[in-house]
């Protein structure tokens, strides 16, 4: 598990020109997921072409197997509020306004990823960037994914081309199978859109060796990728309790950005 409740981006600056809304999303079969919307009001006016050329890349955020906590909410109005209106969603189906604030034994943990499905979170992510594009403007061609974790997982998986992604972020996202599932490592010859990936040097679940292995993948795929491996660095380092590790968080924001601007 990643970040819980009391978790919050390491990242500075202020909100105050920021709007953002919880509401759902409409799956097939009258099935739904809760989303979490954040976008500058600045680059409110969806319909005038002139602010959209404005907007940046637009994010589809996938969080970690804790749902949208509050962290996931700051995170997405940072990056509005740096012009990329971002769509955060809960694969879990929770009710509007959830936030998981106890700790969650890794048996319930495991019991939630085992009743996700691929074509499950597959439909989610094609379902996002719709409702993603008809938030922002429109006509927009330009969505990237960021995944943490779980999501950072997800987010490898996404670079495939029928998701029609600009690019992909992934923060410690698994690369190996789960749960009989092949992994990105596996279907990296699938990838298309370029990818980010970055790891802590001192994970304890995901090791250098599976970067390595993943980074040698992609590169025998051709895929456009840059993998980044923070020494000393934890799971889950992006996170304001980690402050030895400030310098890391901040250099990892700029990263983002920059990949952002590179593929908006």
């Amino acid at each position: 598990m990643c970040f819980d409740a009391s978790a919050r981006p390491p990242i500075d600056g202020m909100l105050e020109h920021v709007e953002s809304k919880t509401f759902r999303v409409e799956l097939a079969e009258g099935r739904s997921m809760a989303a979490f919307f954040a976008m500058s009001k600045h680059d409110g006016r969806a319909h005038d072409r002139r602010a959209e050329t404005r907007l940046g890349a637009r994010v589809i955020l996938l969080p970690d197997n804790r749902d949208v906590t509050p962290f996931y909410e700051r995170f997405a109005e940072h990056l509005a509020s740096a012009g990329h209106p971002t769509l955060a969603i809960d694969y879990f189906a929770r009710p509007l306004g959830y936030i998981q604030s106890q700790q969650v034994d890794m048996r319930t943990v495991m019991q939630r990823i085992a009743d996700l499905t691929r074509d499950g979170c597959y439909e989610q992510l094609h379902a996002a960037t719709k409702e993603l594009i008809g938030l922002s403007g429109g006509a927009v061609t330009k969505v990237v994914a960021i995944g943490f974790c779980m999501g950072g997982r997800i987010a490898f998986l996404a670079s495939q081309a029928h998701f029609g992604l600009a690019g992909v972020i992934g923060l410690y996202g698994s690369t190996e199978a789960i749960l009989d599932a092949p992994g990105p490592m596996k279907l990296a010859a699938n990838l298309n859109a370029p990818i980010l990936g970055i790891f802590g040097g001192a994970d304890a679940y995901i090791s250098h060796e599976m970067v390595d292995f993943f980074e040698e993948a992609l590169t025998r795929a051709g895929v456009t990728h840059e993998i980044v491996i923070y020494p000393g660095a934890p799971h889950s380092f992006f996170d304001v309790a980690y402050e030895e590790h400030r310098d890391i968080c901040a250099d990892t924001w700029q990263r983002m950005l920059g990949f952002l601007r590179t593929y908006s």
